[in-house]
């Protein structure tokens, strides 16, 4: 269970780590409601592995990006965890979604931070390619 009155960095220790210390260096929107996100290797730069979040019901992105910087983008972690019901409603709140929980089979919420750029979404499903 995710108490989102805790502070971010408290709350995210629950999540499960999927990938750290790795470069963003792509993020692609889909047509179908996915955004594929690929990494790079740290160590040498080579490519590391995709996240796909399929069935994105919403996205916060913040970003520290200057002018002229581009991808890739170092990542500390990024944490996964699927929803529970009672998580999936709190996890609406917190991300201030302003409709109706749409239906889904499934709610996952996946975080990823640095010092440049934070995104935080909630999907159906989250698919390590």
């Amino acid at each position: 269970m995710i108490n989102f009155n805790l502070k971010p960095y408290v709350w995210k220790e629950s999540m499960d780590i999927i990938m750290q210390n790795v470069n963003l260096s792509k993020i692609e929107f889909l047509l179908d409601r996915s955004i594929r996100f690929e990494f790079l290797s740290s160590f040498d730069g080579s490519f590391y592995k995709a996240i796909r979040c399929h069935n994105v019901v919403k996205i916060s992105e913040e970003n520290n990006f200057r002018n002229g910087e581009e991808f890739p983008f170092f990542i500390c972690d990024v944490r996964a965890v699927k929803l529970e019901k009672e998580d999936s409603k709190r996890a609406f709140e917190y991300m201030k979604y302003g409709m109706s929980i749409p239906d889904c089979s499934a709610y996952n919420f996946l975080c990823m931070d640095s010092g440049e750029i934070s995104i935080q979404l909630i999907c159906e499903m989250v698919e390590i390619l």
